[in-house]
């Protein structure tokens, strides 16, 4: 599954069957998918949020190191919104990222309450939860991960007088 989120929202995801994985030969995700759900689906959900200027903040997957062919992959679909795309550092996700920062784990629990599924309606069920994430649920994890305005970024730091922060 291909997964973005605001830190009040979710946009709709796409969901990769086995069948199609297959037939694009990968286990995963590869960088064609990622362009053409940034094509079908992004570049205009991005629109839609009629927010300027936005930064993209993604992980350090492959799939995700060339981020000038993702910045334009968002140009050639008319959307201007997105001005600049940073990578986290090396093994920041688990620290950083609301999504890794257990709001998959979340979602996977909305998917788990669902049982049992099918291969029939597993798509269905993951978007549907996905979709349905609630806002203070999201809201939450940013503001565990230090990404809420005007939050101190250090507030968990165990010795902050020690690393002497600049606050």
């Amino acid at each position: 599954m291909i997964a973005v989120c605001t830190g009040a929202e979710t946009l709709l995801p796409k969901v990769f069957t086995p069948v199609e994985r297959k037939g694009a030969a990968v286990r995963g995700i590869n960088s064609a998918m990622l362009q053409q759900f940034i094509d079908d689906t992004l570049a205009q959900a991005v629109e839609g949020l009629d927010r300027y200027p936005l930064t993209l903040v993604l992980d350090r997957a492959s799939i995700h190191k060339n981020v000038d062919s993702l910045l334009q992959a968002f140009h050639d679909r008319g959307s201007e919104s997105i001005k600049e795309i940073l990578l986290m550092p090396p093994n920041a996700a688990k620290r950083l990222s609301p999504l890794d920062n257990a709001l998959f784990h979340d979602w996977k629990e909305t998917c788990r309450k669902r049982c049992p599924v099918t291969k029939r309606t597993i798509q269905r069920v993951m978007a549907d939860a996905w979709n349905q994430l609630p806002s203070r649920l999201l809201q939450q994890h940013y503001k565990h991960c230090g990404l809420v305005r005007g939050q101190d970024p250090y507030f968990d730091c165990p010795d902050p007088t020690g690393h002497a922060h600049d606050s």
